[in-house]
């Protein structure tokens, strides 16, 4: 069975829904996030906790978007669909609410959320020539750090 993809929702819906993401943190945290927003052509956005221990988040958007948390390059790569734009919404509430963690060693960075439905997702970064080389299990070993709600 073949999947069925969803359409590209195009730059200025993709824009506009970001935007009211951006302004809704804005508003509903207010001084509890610090927020760097350039809307150009390549729109970089980030927010940035002020709670110690909290994890923050940006994205690079131009015709794609590049998620990416606060620890250790990880990211997500999404196009422009309605399912990559909700995606991005229950990852940052789910930062927001602190149901994530993190799991540091040399060169490799794992981070796992717990999206409101219960589900987890799961993103992994290694970094430089030596976060090719095989670790054993370094997410048993490695830093975990369970970051906190943004208030």
């Amino acid at each position: 069975m073949a999947k069925i993809e969803s359409p590209d929702l195009g730059d200025q819906e993709t824009r506009a829904r970001l935007r009211r993401l951006l302004d809704r943190l804005k508003d509903d945290l207010g001084p509890a996030i610090e927020v760097q927003d350039d809307d150009g052509d390549w729109w970089m956005a980030w927010v940035t906790p002020t709670r110690p221990g909290a994890l923050g988040f940006g994205w690079i958007y131009r015709g794609d978007i590049i998620f990416q948390l606060d620890v250790g390059g990880v990211r997500w790569e999404l196009g422009r669909t309605p399912e990559d734009l909700d995606f991005i919404e229950k990852i940052t509430q789910a930062l927001i609410d602190g149901r994530v963690y993190s799991i540091q060693a040399p060169h490799r960075v794992r981070v796992v959320v717990t999206l409101p439905d219960g589900s987890r997702e799961t993103s992994t970064t290694n970094t430089g020539l030596r976060g090719c080389l095989p670790l054993p299990f370094w997410t048993r070993w490695g830093q975990r750090t369970r970051h906190v709600p943004y208030r």
